[in-house]
This record gives structure tokens, C-alpha cells and sequence, in this order.
């Protein structure tokens, strides 16, 4: 067997360099990740201010790892990421990022505070899986924190050319995400749309707010669920 053949093949979804350098170069890309991060730590200083230590699930470079790294300066940031090609461009000394399948994670029952996946639980081939080995790895009252694009603008967003064909298993509507945390023993925090324009705008928060009173949420462009381990009796 050649050592082509031979090589384990990369689940569906995991970035590459070049995919890194578009993020860094496209504007889009730039402000969903930073937006991401930014919806992470909401929810964080909303649930669980006083979390000791985060685990993200796909990483990448660490980029937006490291906006939650600066907002919480105590919280002991690490990552599983599949690609060592991207582990190797991490630049923040303060991130412990290692090498492995979210699938499967290295870890001991009962390991974090917070586990956070963003923009990969459409990618993984076993959501239920995923997030039943995401409950064994958070301590009791520890949280998930998930975040993926909303179906409908998706299909919009590939059609026009927006967005890449990324091969996402399985696209998943806020009720979807609810059903797959509670399946896996969380009780749901929060689950709710966010990101009403993909490029960013002035006063963003303020009119997301406005467009979730009047009943438009609907409207927005991404979701976020945030699921509750249960404290121990």
C-alpha cells in the first residue's frame, strides 16, 4: 500500500492553510469568526463568569480562541484540532492546542468548565455522538456552546457564491440543536439566531435586539445553543 493510500483521511470539514489565509483576506470570514467569538463570550459571562477552563473543538489557527483568551485573561484556553498543518500557524503562546478528532476526545470524564464548538457541528458525520462525548469531558453545571448556520440562508448564501459547498453533513434549524442537547443530557440555556448582515454593521447588536422584539428573527443569519450540564445531587 502506497503511503498516499496509507495516510488516515481527514473527516469532511477540516480547514486547510489556504482556507485560513481567505479568512484573513475576505471580510466576510474575518467578521463571522470575530462574531462567533463574541457570541461565546456573552454567553460565558451570562452562565458561567467563573469558569477555570475552556476547551474548543476545532480551533483552527486559534484566532478566534484567542478573543476569548483576551476577554476572560484567567480562563486556561486549550484546543482539539484535527489539522496539524493549522496547530503548527497557532502564534498565541497562552493556547495549548493539541492534535485530535473531536469525535473522540483525549480526555478524562469531567475534565472542563466549558466546551465550545462553533461552525463544526455541521461538519461532524454523529452530532449526538459528538455531544454525548462533549457531556462526559464538562464537570457538573460546566457548559456547551455551539454555534452553526441558519439552513435557509446557507442555501442562499452557496447559491449566490457567497459561500463554498463546505460539505456539511447535516444543517440543523435551532429546534434541531435544542433536540440534540437535550438527547445528550444538557438542559438548553439558550437557543436563539444571531448575525443580521455576514459583513458586519454599525450598531449590529443594537438592531438585532430591535429585529428579535418585533418578531423578525427569523431573519438572522446564524444560531447559537448553549446547553447546561446538570449539577451533581
Amino acid at each position: 500500500m502506497s503511503d498516499l493510500n496509507a495516510k488516515k483521511q481527514a473527516p469532511k470539514g477540516v480547514l486547510s492553510a489556504k482556507y485560513v489565509d481567505q479568512r484573513v483576506n475576505r471580510r466576510a470570514f474575518s467578521y463571522r469568526l470575530k462574531r462567533r467569538a463574541h457570541e461565546v463570550i456573552s454567553m460565558m459571562e451570562e452562565f458561567h463568569p467563573n469558569a477555570r477552563d475552556l476547551l474548543d473543538l476545532g480551533p483552527a489557527e486559534g484566532k478566534s480562541l484567542t478573543i476569548v483568551q483576551n476577554a476572560f485573561p484567567d480562563l486556561k484556553c486549550s484546543g482539539l484540532e484535527y489539522s496539524e498543518e493549522l496547530i503548527a500557524l497557532c502564534k498565541d503562546e497562552r493556547l495549548s492546542i493539541v492534535q485530535g478528532d473531536a469525535m473522540k476526545p483525549p480526555f478524562p470524564d469531567e475534565s472542563f468548565d466549558v466546551v465550545t464548538a462553533t461552525a463544526l457541528i455541521e461538519h461532524v458525520d454523529n452530532p449526538a455522538k459528538m455531544l454525548n462525548e462533549v457531556h462526559r469531558i464538562l464537570r457538573p453545571g460546566g457548559l456547551v456552546i455551539i454555534t452553526t448556520p441558519d439552513p435557509f440562508f446557507e442555501k442562499i448564501a452557496v447559491a449566490i457564491g457567497h459561500l463554498k459547498d463546505e460539505d456539511h453533513q447535516e444543517t440543523m434549524t435551532c429546534k434541531t440543536l435544542s433536540k440534540y442537547l437535550i438527547s445528550s443530557g444538557f438542559t438548553p440555556g439558550r437557543v436563539e439566531k444571531f448575525m443580521c448582515w455576514p459583513w458586519g454593521l454599525p450598531g449590529e447588536l443594537t438592531l438585532e435586539r430591535a429585529m428579535k422584539n418585533i418578531g423578525l428573527e427569523f431573519m438572522l443569519l446564524n444560531q447559537i445553543a448553549v446547553g447546561i450540564k446538570a449539577r451533581a445531587s
